[in-house]
């Protein structure tokens, strides 16, 4: 406590007593300043790149803050700085933020906050924070059919503790998550044929999920075709019919073989077809599978037919007796296994009778 003279009294001089016998007039009370205390608070906003750090000065020492703001880097003791923010001024006891940017993702990073005034600078406790992951790429769709695909993806800078998958049906929900990956590919399973997916892909860790990739569409494969039925058999022609896969398919394929001599029938819209043009008793094997943009499906179980015989030539006539003739006739292509002869009495008849069967 400083002691000054009012005048008058003690006589003394300004400054000159040193004690209260003196006193005449005003006490001037000196205080000691310090170094602000500051506390390190929570941090909240936290992406793969940045996040929200707060402080407070609880004591500001006496003389305002010139200066506040936190340190931060990668290692605990923070003696290696990445980087120090300046927040400016404070007045007396306040709280302050401030965010950081150009983070890694899943990465742990320590940060204080400080607060300097005309005396020092005070620091909070060291507080640490893990950032999200990053952003991978768009994953890559390979090794497709109806039911499964393979998906692959780039981990993204900083890496993750684990992947989650997420796949839908291109324009719909609910989606399907697989969780849990440790490693950048996967095969999902349990697809429909002949549908499209849409595929993305997110980091995890501690913190929480990073946000997902840009989402990559595949079209899965048409699943196989199934009961393949032959029907409407002649010398000529066959009717041959499936049953549409699960999912569909783009259009179809008849594959039609006669020994080792195939046609393919493609582009067929409908889940039947006539062949045409084939040769009177003759066996051909048939199959169909199913196919869209993205390729083939597996095929059906073959099947087989034998055609009907063609029509012989017209019957000529030899050797005739009153009882008894001989009847010969062209074979027609593709032959026959027996030969039925049936005759009819009198010009323009229709009442065929049998004559003779199994004629080799």
């Amino acid at each position: 406590t400083y002691y000054g003279s009012g005048g008058g009294g003690g006589g003394g001089s300004p400054g000159g007593q040193s004690g209260p016998a003196g006193y005449q007039g005003i006490v001037i009370i000196s205080y000691t300043t310090s170094a602000p205390t500051v506390t390190t608070n929570s941090v909240n906003s936290v992406s793969a790149t940045s996040a929200t750090l707060f402080g407070a000065i609880t004591n500001a020492g006496g003389v305002n803050a010139t200066q506040s703001g936190f340190a931060y880097g990668t290692v605990s003791t923070l003696n290696t700085v990445i980087a120090t923010t300046t927040l400016g001024a404070q007045t007396g006891n306040a709280s302050f933020s401030g965010s950081v940017s150009s983070l890694t993702g899943n990465t742990t990073y320590y940060y204080r906050a400080y607060a300097t005034n005309s005396v020092g600078t005070g620091y909070g406790s060291i507080g640490s924070f893990l950032t999200l992951p990053g952003t991978p790429a768009a994953p890559s769709v390979g090794s497709v059919t109806a039911t499964t695909t393979s998906v692959s993806w780039s981990a993204p800078t900083g890496g993750v503790a684990s992947y989650k998958l997420q796949y839908c049906v291109s324009g719909s929900s609910p989606c399907v998550n697989s969780t849990g990956l440790a490693v950048t590919s996967t095969t999902t399973n349990l697809l429909v044929g002949n549908t499209t997916y849409s595929f993305a892909v997110r980091g995890t860790n501690a913190t929480g999920d990073g946000l997902f990739s840009a989402s990559t569409t595949q079209l899965t494969l048409p699943d196989r075709p199934t009961s393949l039925v032959l029907s409407g058999v002649t010398a000529t022609t066959t009717l041959v019919s499936w049953t549409a896969p699960t999912g569909g398919a783009g259009s179809y394929k008849l594959t039609m073989c006669q020994g080792a001599t195939c046609s393919v029938y493609a582009g067929i819209s409908g889940v039947s077809t006539t062949t045409y043009s084939l040769v009177g008793n003759t066996t051909y094997t048939y199959s169909v599978l199913a196919t869209n943009a993205t390729g083939d499906s597996l095929s059906t179980a073959t099947s087989t037919q034998l055609t009907a015989p063609d029509i012989t030539g017209t019957p000529t006539f030899s050797n005739i007796t009153a009882d008894a003739m001989r009847v010969s006739w062209t074979a027609p292509t593709g032959g026959a296994s027996t030969y039925k002869l049936e005759r009819c009495a009198g010009s323009g008849c229709s009442d065929y009778v049998s004559v003779s069967t199994g004629i080799a």
